[in-house]
């Protein structure tokens, strides 16, 4: 009995024990942070930034504010209403003292600005038409931008997935190696091999893991999500279909409209300033007791005046600034002009490269599956060749290197070719905001 009691003791501990550490484990994995999944398709991605990015919303709220400042010419013509009272103390050397108290009302009405208002009006317009052409430019961006990471996401996830089933092969590779060590067949180098490599490929993957956690991050804060752990895409690569897209149109490219509305408002400014020379034209009128300072004698006798009158004025010392402002203005939209003849040789060369590399990459992923093909066939041979003692460690880890570095070759022409996509959608695009 005692040797039983003791025979339990020992045994009951362990069990314990491991029950305890189970405990642990369950309570370690219940207590990790959960994240609630997101999924997200491909084609969510227009809507999401139309509604959440904060960047392109911030571009709408610039067309609201050019809005606002529109319909300023019918408002130049509203009169100014005026209104003054006051009270004033005057004493003179004849020795007259007197405080009265003055006040006017008045209204004047701009009757003919040289047209400057009517050109006011059309450069506010044309700034409204910079907004509202800027806010496409935003969301076309901050689109093509959330397209690329969702595509480098995708790739990401499955080099993981090849890497872990890398992993799972290169573990039933160890296993045989040990198995053939122990049987005599071969030595322990071909295990240690395959060892390092199993090292190797758990450094790979979390490094990996760090890189997709990185650029869902870099998604989220593009969707304005404010969590991006739970992200989960619901999608694969899209089939790019080359030559199917429709040829570029550059009057339909947003970044050489606002350039040109640009050289238009600079245009408008420079005629602006040109009208220097053309008199201002103004009614007004004021009725009310005017100051001592003005006028003693009314003031006293508090009398009432009551004035109606049309102005003319030219202001000299202000034309000739205009002068000079009207020649910058000039320069400047010839500095656009220039700008804008760039910008349309350099999107006309960025729609031939896309194209170009699209092809290159279409041509070169296919080239890729008939390699993939024939490593599947060569790694088949080398593992029965080294179950059979003809192949060893190493020529059967570069069998399996060969293939898998093929299968990421073609994750990387596939994401390639659904970047340069997103990048075209985007140049080739109609100018209209979602």
């Amino acid at each position: 009995m005692k040797y039983a009691f003791c025979l339990v003791v020992l045994i009951g501990f362990p069990l314990c024990g491991l029950g305890q550490t189970k405990a642990k484990a369950n309570q370690s994995v219940s207590s990790k942070p959960t994240h609630a999944a997101q999924p997200l398709s491909f084609d969510e991605l227009p809507k999401i930034i139309a509604e959440k990015n904060e960047n392109y919303r911030a571009a709408r709220s610039s067309i609201n504010a050019q809005q606002e400042r529109t319909g300023h010419l019918a408002r130049s013509f509203l009169p100014r209403i005026s209104a003054s009272v006051g009270e004033e103390d005057i004493e003179m050397t004849s020795g007259l003292k007197d405080r009265q108290t003055n006040w006017r009302i008045g209204a004047s009405v701009n009757l003919y600005r040289g047209g400057r208002d009517s050109l006011d009006e059309d450069i506010r317009k044309a700034n409204l038409d910079a907004a509202k052409v800027d806010s496409t430019i935003d969301f076309r961006k901050e689109l093509r931008l959330a397209r690329a990471s969702f595509w480098n996401i995708v790739a990401l996830e499955k080099v993981l997935t090849h890497r872990r089933e890398e992993l799972r092969r290169n573990e039933e590779n160890l296993r045989s190696a040990r198995k053939r060590a122990g049987a005599g067949v071969a030595s322990n180098a071909d295990a240690n091999q395959f060892e390092l490599y199993g090292m190797e490929l758990e450094q790979r993957i979390k490094q990996l893991d760090h890189q997709a956690d990185v650029e869902r991050n870099r998604l989220a804060v593009l969707l304005g999500m404010d969590e991006h752990k739970g992200l989960v895409l619901r999608t694969d690569f899209q089939k790019v279909n080359i030559g199917s897209a429709p040829e570029l149109n550059i009057e339909n490219q947003v970044d050489l409209k606002l350039q040109k509305t640009k050289v238009r408002i600079e245009e408008l400014r420079a005629k602006q300033s040109g009208r220097w020379w053309i008199p201002e034209v103004d009614m007004y009128a004021y009725h009310g007791v005017p100051s001592l300072r003005d006028d003693l004698t009314q003031n006293i006798r508090e009398d009432r005046e009551t004035v109606v009158g049309i102005r003319m004025s030219l202001d000299f010392g202000n034309g000739f600034g205009d002068m000079i402002e009207r020649k910058a203005r000039i320069h400047e939209a010839r500095s656009g002009e220039l700008r804008a003849a760039y910008m349309t040789r350099e999107v006309v060369a960025n729609d031939h490269e896309i194209r170009h590399d699209m092809s290159l990459n279409s041509e070169l992923l296919a080239d890729n599956e008939k390699s993939i093909a024939k490593a599947r066939d060569f790694l088949r041979t080398t593992q029965s060749e080294y179950s059979r003692g003809i192949k060893n460690g190493p020529d059967l880890l570069a069998a399996f290197r060969q293939l898998y570095d093929l299968l990421d070759r073609s994750v990387e022409l596939n994401r390639d070719l659904n970047v340069a996509q997103a990048d075209l959608d985007s140049l080739i695009s109609k100018e209209e905001n979602p």
